[in-house]
């Protein structure tokens, strides 16, 4: 076996590190409802608009101390600075395990938040391996895009989307509790399951159904497949019909890819670095509020005080946000094509 070559190793490294951050983040996922029930009131309407509030402090102190880890990281090194992070993420769930009030849970938040530097040092690691020019300032990018006011507009649209997009991971585990009764077990069953939906989507589908519909076609197919699986979320009346719906709703994967490809073909070869650091930049922000949107409107309409009761109200937003990106996208390609 050929030994591996001196970029290699690190590389390797960080992603296995990438890999259990999120295996943790799949495992605290399924029972975060419980806990949360358990240390506040006993209603997961109330439990998730604290789980809002828990994801919105990681991703606020991320976004904030990111730049600081990332500056760490180039002059102690990624290795350091990501085994801190570890440790940092291993203190949190201690935390989330032994907390007496949810004041605990916050506070490790806020410590994972900090340190949390495995996405921000792997997203480091890649200039290490590129050119001077190719290096972009995330929020330089979003300045630099103001040249190319098609390009602007369909990152607005990526705002929208990823808006839409974070109803998954925000109300998932609450919703299925909530109307289905399911347990952890159940919902991380269920979890793998989309996991698997989108790996397929992404890793295999997409390149037999993008030569073959192209790329505003396919952006189309996958906001409309998008917008069909939340509402099919909202309004379903079972667990398997919630099962189901997670294949169809799974094939709005190709609309992200198919969307990056339209984007990069308006920008020139030497700003697609600028480009990827401000559609970082978009996420980044969904990342903040889009849990509380969720969040709290997931925690009104599956109260007791409701006017409505529908607890499925969250997820009808999200196809409602991708209607929307749908016409934003078909508007600016539309007026892009009339120049």
């Amino acid at each position: 076996m050929a030994e591996l070559s001196g970029n290699t190793k690190p590389l390797i490294f960080i992603f296995i590190t990438v890999m259990i951050d999120t295996i943790g983040l799949g495992i605290v996922i399924p029972v975060l409802p419980q806990l949360l029930t358990g240390l506040t009131v006993n209603t997961i309407s109330v439990a998730a608009q604290y789980g809002g509030a828990l994801m919105v402090v990681y991703a606020l102190t991320h976004f904030f101390f990111a730049p600081i880890l990332g500056n760490l990281s180039d002059a102690y090194g990624r290795r350091p600075v990501l085994l801190l992070s570890l440790g940092a993420l291993g203190i949190d769930y201690v935390l989330m395990g032994f907390a007496p009030t949810i004041a605990w849970l916050f506070i490790g938040r806020l410590i994972a938040g900090a340190a949390g530097a495995t996405f921000a040092v792997a997203n480091a690691y890649i200039p290490d391996t590129s050119a001077p020019e190719d290096r972009a300032n995330p929020v330089g990018s979003i300045i630099q895009m103001n040249k190319f006011p098609m390009v602007v507009g369909l990152i607005i649209a990526i705002l929208f989307f990823q808006t839409a997009h974070g109803a998954h991971p925000s109300i998932w585990s609450f919703y299925t509790i909530e109307k289905f009764d399911w347990t952890p077990r159940d919902i991380g069953l269920s979890l793998a399951l989309v996991g698997i939906s989108m790996a397929l989507v992404q890793g295999v589908l997409i390149r037999f159904i993008l030569p073959r519909l192209g790329e505003k076609k396919s952006t189309y197919f996958g906001y409309f497949m998008g917008a069909i699986g939340f509402a099919g979320f909202a309004f379903a009346d079972t667990g398997t019909a919630m099962l189901l719906w997670i294949l169809p709703w799974s094939l709005m994967g190709i609309a992200g890819p198919a969307l990056r490809a339209i984007i990069a073909n308006q920008v020139p070869d030497e700003q697609q670095g600028e480009l990827s650091g401000a559609i970082a930049s978009m996420i980044s922000l969904t990342a903040i509020f889009s849990p509380v949107i969720m969040t709290q409107t997931f925690g009104y309409f599956a109260s007791e005080n409701a006017s409505i009761y529908f607890p499925g109200a969250p997820y009808l937003l999200a196809a409602a946000l991708v209607v929307l990106t749908f016409i934003c996208v078909h508007f600016v390609l539309r007026r892009g094509q009339s120049r």
